[in-house]
C-alpha cells in the first residue's frame, strides 16, 4: 500500500470515528437527558457534601482502626471495607455525573 492509499485510509478511519463519536454523544444525551434533564447548583452541592461526608466516615474509621498501631480486627476490617466501598461508589457516581454535565448530557441551571 502506497503513501496516498495509507493517507486515504487514515482519513476514512478518522471520519468514521468522528461520525461514531458524534452518534454516541447523541445517544448519551438522549438517554441521560430523558432521566435527568436538569441539574441545579443547590442539588449538585448537596451531592458533593454527601460524598465528602461519606469520605470522612471512611477516613475517621480508618484512623480509629489504625491508631493503636495494631492491625485492624476482622470486624474493623469488614467495617472499613464497607465504608471504602460506599465512598468509592459515591465518588465514582459523582464523577460520572460531573462528566455527564461537562459533556452536555444534562442541562444546568442556577
Amino acid at each position: 500500500m502506497g503513501y496516498m492509499e495509507d493517507s486515504a485510509q487514515q482519513r476514512k478511519q478518522r471520519q468514521f470515528l468522528d461520525a461514531v463519536e458524534h452518534s454516541v454523544h447523541d445517544i448519551n444525551h438522549e438517554v441521560i437527558h430523558a432521566v435527568l434533564p436538569r441539574m441545579d447548583k443547590t442539588t449538585f452541592m448537596k451531592m458533593a457534601r454527601s460524598v465528602a461526608q461519606i469520605r470522612i466516615k471512611y477516613i475517621a474509621a480508618t484512623a480509629a482502626a489504625l491508631a493503636s498501631g495494631e492491625a485492624p480486627s476482622p470486624q474493623q476490617a469488614a467495617q472499613l471495607k464497607q465504608l471504602r466501598e460506599q465512598f468509592e461508589e459515591s465518588r465514582t457516581g459523582f464523577d460520572a455525573l460531573k462528566r455527564a454535565i461537562s459533556r452536555g448530557y444534562i442541562d444546568v441551571g442556577d
